[in-house]
């Protein structure tokens, strides 16, 4: 399995967001096409539940599929500064 962590800064909301993304580890990816499955945080955590209490990996290897998540920092998608 691939799991990759990325930061990225949001001209939109801006801060740096957080994208946790999981996908198997194929021989090749030539002309391969992935079903993606995608996870937004819930109020009380981050997008690291869906890895360390969700065990996601397990669904990721068994199905084949590619997971994304994002950690928005419990702004409820504001496009303001600071979440105000």
């Amino acid at each position: 399995m691939i799991r990759l962590k990325l930061s990225i800064d949001s001209l939109i909301l801006h801060e740096p967001i957080e994208i946790q993304v999981a996908m198997p580890q194929l021989l090749t990816f030539k002309d391969t096409k992935l079903k993606c499955v995608f996870g937004l945080h819930c109020l009380c955590s981050n997008s690291d539940i869906f890895f360390n209490r969700l065990n996601i990996e397990d669904y990721v290897e068994k199905y084949g599929c590619a997971f994304i998540s994002t950690n928005l920092s419990n702004s409820y998608y504001l496009n303001s500064r600071l979440n105000n």
